[in-house]
């Protein structure tokens, strides 16, 4: 039981986060920087508490973070035509040097994400909310997504994600009759992932754009 629901566990602790990132891409507009940064980093901590909660140790909680801070930087400081209020708040403290003291993340959670593929057993959640940060298109030093390194990378991860995270129980999924070979059970698991996105989307009872703007507003 506690494989199965592994992935909603971490879907939940970090749906804030996905959900923001999602508006954030659509190009929303910051007009309180301090505010909202402040707010983001109620979210960090509350994340974090969250985390602590469950039982995950320091170390998964460490990586699960950085990728975290890694993917709002870049979602707030990449918003085409955006250098609002948001950006100059960012630009002058970035969550990923307020909370790990680095400007680096761009390069270093590849690095991050490398070592931990290369463990003997690495933290199957771990491995889950680096995919989250990937798939929501963190892309770092590379620039772009489909850059043959961070392809390789990916793919590599994808082969190290357990098949209960990529094949099954996901929601609004149905699963196939058929067998299918581990390639395709990965882009089911994709487009699960995103249903699952879609559908904690349409189950906040308020819009995600008005969470954001609450943030901006409320110090």
């Amino acid at each position: 039981m506690k494989n199965t629901m592994s992935h909603h566990t971490i879907d939940m602790i970090f749906a804030q986060t996905w959900l923001m990132v999602c508006q954030l891409h659509q190009g929303t507009a910051i007009s309180q920087g301090d505010n909202f940064y402040h707010r983001v980093c109620q979210l960090i901590d509350e994340t974090r508490q969250k985390l602590l909660e469950h039982g995950y140790p320091e170390t998964a909680i460490e990586h699960m973070q950085y990728a975290q801070c890694a993917l709002i930087d870049e979602s707030v400081m990449n918003r085409q035509h955006q250098q609002d209020d948001g950006y100059n708040t960012w630009i002058q403290s970035p969550l990923q040097a307020r909370y790990f003291n680095t400007l680096e993340a761009g390069d270093k959670l590849w690095d991050r994400l490398r070592s931990i593929l290369n463990e003997t057993a690495p933290n199957p959640d771990v491995l889950l909310c680096f995919h989250r940060v990937l798939t929501l298109g963190f892309v770092g030093k590379f620039r772009q997504q489909n850059a043959p390194e961070r392809e390789r990378i990916v793919a590599q991860l994808n082969v190290q994600l357990p098949d209960y995270l990529i094949s099954s129980d996901l929601p609004l999924v149905v699963k196939p009759k058929l067998r299918f070979s581990r390639r395709r059970l990965y882009w089911f698991g994709w487009i699960g992932g995103a249903l699952v996105l879609a559908a904690m989307w349409w189950g906040f009872s308020a819009s995600l754009e008005h969470l954001l703007q609450q943030w901006m507003t409320q110090g």
